[in-house]
């Protein structure tokens, strides 16, 4: 500072000579500047305090950007910078008290890190003008990143020079479209935000002019905001850059609390005035007349946010919504519901991504966002839809009603059936082609012009009506389309259902109501579609199975998304993606399978070992008679029936159904069920946990066989369970109980099989309780969908070509470093020729990828642990690491490619020598519970990084990191988020010290990273 004090640019000059001098020095010597220039090393050269090793560092990388890319910046604006930096200490250090206040109550630190930036901004755009602004936000961003990459992506994106994205003129301009916009509301300089109590304030305004013209006021206020919007899209206004939380206190001196609303208030009415202009438009008076009645019930809802700290913000704010929506539902009905959870969230969505991911779905009560229809269009859908209604004898408004409700389509509709039979539904499904054709004449836009409110519109129905009309269209296309046959084949049980079992209907729906979350409420969806299944195949046959729950699912999927990928695949009659000739096929694999068991003449039952002739009965005797080889015996059956399945290159999940054995074999349906859960239970036996099963068969089958009662006594916990939650709940008890049964037999040993097996019976048949079982920890082995045959070959040949390099025969081994012939061997024997043998490899590896690749090879469901053992015979213990390592090659030759390579010697020394503290790392890990297990993973994970960082330096940490986590990731899913961070290390080079991003202390992360870079933040100067 006193050489910018006495010689003013010309001192300025001379130390970024210097600073060029020290880059060029650093240069010449091809210092790896990352792994060189770490906190510690101005400690380790000069003797610094821990704190000023970190302040030379940061100086270090800050004076770089200053004399390059922002020099210009610098020169142009020296003597108010350097006037600021003497002056206006006490302002800046109240910029960092925010931060340090900001934090201590709790506020997510990247977000306080940005507020305390935009603070300094102000204070220096005040003095030096606006072109200093991107400066600013990059000297404060680049003394964190430096340090830490705790907040990468997470900060706002400023660039050398005020942020070029948005330039002085854009910036402007940008400002002059705002002004016009709020010019019709008659408020001056300083804009105030306020609300409807607060005179001369924007809020004041708009509230004073929906008071005196109603609805007329959101045509006016849209036809505003239209305007608005043209004028920022006609000079091409990049919003992010030029209009941020801070711009409306540079251009209306607006308080900074009130420039985040005005810029919130934008996009909430770009929402009201666009996607939800109709929701608004429909709902207008009873949302503004609680706005305005409920005003304190409103505020009461914000209470929960209220001394709200960080970790709770959240949670909180899903409850702000919940009572925000109770209320305008008291006013406007439930159809309100989603449009204010929309609202609630995009008001924090666009200032934070803070709780993306955590806040309630929207969209399972939310109307669907139409877009624009053309008016011509809409005029056009109407007349269509009137046709078609006075066919029917009907007036408007249009009553939907039911079967007995006088003048409503539905009785019309019923009438005409009841009087002319099948001839009447021959008539429907005529006008209904009529309709459809009169809509594609005029090229109507189904999603755009058919939504739940054009029936309101059109025709005055009401609101309720108007979502079962549309419902009904699309319903009644696919019954007089696809699904025609199976109306027709099964019309007279199909109408005598219709007329008698109304009630059975209601009692299949009865436990949805208005289940809130989502994954319940599609679970009790899919239940009900069951329920009403099993009513219909009863009195009708299997036939109509598909076509009912095709018809459920439309209903559902026709007004929200929020149970996309978690409804059943039902197709129109039960077998349309499965061809005849697969159907017939697969039956007659699995009947020569049930052949192995004395089980030749229908009908099959699946029994228990007590039921003589039953499927089990018939296993039983085979277990008694030839012990342990039965394992082998019947595995081999298996292995040859996925073989004979393979062959027909079917869809599985559609040719095998839970009621597929009742049509082959004549079996009950609960059989039935049974037969196909056992499949799937047997295929996990006998392939991923084979070896468990082999080393634990007597105690498994003592335990099975003589502790039957107190294995039944166990599924008491779901026995007539009709609720969702308490099933799950009851499930995850069953599964622990038998878990214990078990563990008495045969050790903690067999937990993770049977956790496994029980949640297989379940999955296989339903996603129920995705997410809410128990984790079956590292033996949670994933249940992969099929592979056809094609591919499988395929992978088969990649594989074997590649393997082929190493000069190893089949039964390929994976080995280890002293076992000759084995992979691992001959490995070991190829990167001991140095980095020449690990590119070798890499070429090799690159080569079998590309194989797969051009195969089209599926990854997730052909190349899977049980491969290597049909492929080429090798142990199943083996066949797992060979996978593992497959996976963590593709990394080592691809994004770590040149880390390994820079580091080989080290990294494969070392691996070779110190073969004690690498097997110590992992010797410690506790998989009795997944969080026990993932938290020791971890530790070891951390231990690795120790052992090579010691000797190989720190940039080699995020590469260990990297590949422990790769070997349990491609296994299990168990730990996702439970583990460090490698990106905290580097991905393939380290940019902060480890033991800093690993401290064990009882301090947060984020405080002890404050403790850290504080005082380097408070004392950052402008130069």
């Amino acid at each position: 500072m006193n050489l910018l004090i006495q010689q003013g640019i010309d001192g300025w000059n001379q130390m970024c000579s210097w600073q060029f001098t020290l880059t060029n020095c650093l240069n010449a010597a091809n210092v790896s500047f990352d792994a060189c220039i770490t906190q510690n090393s101005y400690k380790d050269w000069f003797g610094s305090a821990d704190d000023d090793s970190v302040e030379f560092r940061t100086n270090y990388y800050i004076t770089n950007y200053q004399c390059g890319p922002a020099y210009r910046t610098v020169i142009n604006n020296w003597q108010c910078l350097l006037n600021d930096s003497m002056r206006d200490q006490d302002a800046i250090m109240n910029c960092y008290n925010v931060l340090n206040g900001d934090i201590q109550s709790g506020t997510e630190f990247c977000l306080a890190f940005d507020n305390s930036t935009r603070c300094l901004e102000s204070i220096i755009t005040r003095d030096c003008g606006r072109d200093t602004r991107g400066y600013i936000c990059m000297v404060e961003e680049i003394a964190l990143m430096v340090n830490t990459n705790v907040c990468t992506g997470r900060l706002r994106d400023c660039v050398e020079d005020a942020m070029p994205e948005c330039n002085t003129r854009s910036y402007n301009e940008t400002k002059q479209c705002f002004k016009a916009f709020y010019d019709h509301f008659g408020i001056s300089t300083p804009y105030v935000f306020g609300n409807s109590s607060t005179p001369g304030s924007y809020m004041y305004a708009r509230s004073q002019l929906f008071n005196s013209t109603g609805e007329a006021a959101l045509n006016q206020t849209c036809g505003w905001q239209s305007e608005l919007n043209e004028c920022l899209r006609r000079h091409d206004i990049n919003l992010d850059f030029c209009a941020n939380p801070g711009s409306w206190m540079d251009w209306f001196l607006a308080t900074f609390p009130d420039s985040s609303n005005f810029r919130t208030d934008f996009y909430i009415h770009n929402y009201n005035c666009g996607p939800a202009r109709e929701q608004v438009r429909v709902n207008f008076q009873c949302l503004y007349n609680s706005t305005i009645k409920d005003s304190q019930q409103i505020q009461d809802c914000y209470r929960f946010l209220n001394n709200t700290n960080n970790a709770n913000l959240c949670p909180e704010y899903d409850r702000t919504i919940r009572c925000l929506e109770e209320v305008y539902v008291r006013e406007c009905g439930p159809g309100v519901r989603g449009y204010i959870c929309n609202i609630e969230e995009l008001g924090m969505s666009v200032n934070t991504a803070q709780c993306a991911g955590n806040m309630p779905d929207c969209s399972l009560f939310a109307v669907p966002i139409y877009a624009e229809c053309r008016p011509e269009m809409y005029n056009n859908a109407k007349m269509c839809f009137d046709t078609f209604y006075k066919s029917f004898g009907l007036t408007a408004p249009y009553i939907f009603g039911n079967n007995t409700t006088p003048n409503s389509y539905s009785k019309a509709e019923m009438d005409m059936l009841m009087s002319q039979g099948r001839s009447g539904w021959d008539q429907i499904c005529q006008r209904q082609f009529t309709l459809t054709n009169c809509l594609n004449s005029y090229y109507i836009n189904y999603d755009n012009c058919i939504n739940p409110y054009s029936m309101r519109e059109w025709f005055g129905s009401p609101y309720d009506d108007s979502f079962n009309f549309r419902t009904s269209y699309y319903i009644q296309e696919y019954q007089c389309g696809p699904a025609n046959r199976v109306v027709q084949d099964n019309y007279n049980c199909l109408m005598n259902y219709t007329m008698k079992q109304q009630q059975e209907y209601i009692d299949c729906y009865a436990q949805l109501n208005d289940t809130r979350d989502a994954s319940q409420f599609c679970h009790a969806f899919n239940n009900g579609t069951r329920c009403l299944e099993r009513i219909l195949t009863r009195d009708c046959g299997w036939d109509v199975r598909g076509y009912t729950c095709t018809i459920e699912n439309m209903a559902l999927q026709l007004n929200t998304d929020a149970c996309t990928g978690r409804l059943r695949d039902c197709s129109e009659d039960s077998t349309a993606i499965c061809l005849p000739e697969h159907y017939r096929a697969a039956k007659e694999c699995f009947a020569a399978f049930y052949r192995n068991f004395n089980m030749n003449q229908a009908p099959f039952v699946f029994g228990n070992g007590s039921v003589p002739g039953s499927y089990m009965w018939e296993r039983r005797q085979i277990y008694q008679n030839y012990g342990q080889a039965a394992l082998n015996m019947t595995c081999g059956w298996q292995q040859t029936l996925n073989q004979c399945l393979r062959r027909i290159n079917m869809s599985m999940d559609v040719c095998i159904r839970p009621d597929t054995w009742m049509d082959w074999f004549l079996s009950t349906w609960d059989d039935s069920y049974n037969f196909r859960t056992n499949y799937y239970v047997e295929n996990y036996n006998c392939g991923p946990a084979i070896q468990t099963v082999r080393a634990n068969w007597n105690c498994i089958r003592n335990s099975t066989f003589l502790d039957r009662d107190n294995v039944t006594s166990c599924y008491r916990f779901i026995n007539n369970t009709d609720n969702d939650g308490e099933f799950c709940r009851g499930y995850d008890r069953t599964i622990e109980c038998l878990e214990r049964i078990y563990d008495k037999s045969c050790g903690i040993g067999v937990r993770g099989y049977i956790c496994n097996v029980e949640e297989l019976a379940l999955t296989v048949n339903t996603a129920a309780c995705g997410g809410q079982l128990p984790d079956c920890t590292r033996f949670s082995v994933p249940v992969y969908a099929d592979c056809p045959a094609d591919m499988y070959n395929a992978a088969k040949v990649c594989f074997n070509n590649y393997y082929t390099n190493f000069n190893i025969q089949q039964p390929y081994q994976f080995g280890n470093l002293s076992a000759t012939g084995t992979f691992v061997n001959s490995l070991v024997n190829l990167f001991n020729t140095g980095v020449d043998g690990f590119n070798k490899q890499c070429g090799w590896q690159n080569a079998l990828t590309s194989c797969l690749n051009n195969a089209n090879v599926n990854f997730d469901n052909c190349i899977v642990p049980i491969s290597w053992f049909e492929w080429f015979g090798t142990p199943f213990d083996d066949a797992w690491r060979f996978r593992e390592t497959y996976y963590r090659f593709n990394y080592e030759c691809g994004p770590a490619k040149s880390l390994a390579q820079d580091n080989f010697l080290c990294l494969h020394n070392l691996t070779n020598l110190d073969q004690a503290n690498i097997t110590n790392c992992y010797s410690n890990i506790n998989d009795t519970t997944s969080s026990a297990f993932c938290s020791s993973y971890d530790q070891a994970i951390t231990c690795m990084e120790n052992v090579y960082t010691q000797t190989c330096g720190s940039q080699v940490g995020g590469f260990i990191c990297n590949t422990q986590q790769i070997i349990l990731s491609v296994d299990t899913n168990v730990c996702v988020g439970r583990l460090q961070d490698c990106t905290a290390l580097g991905s393939n080079s380290a940019t902060t010290n480890p033991t800093i991003m690993s401290t064990t202390s009882d301090t947060s992360p984020i405080t002890y990273l404050l403790s850290m870079i504080f005082t380097l933040i408070v004392s950052l100067r402008v130069f």
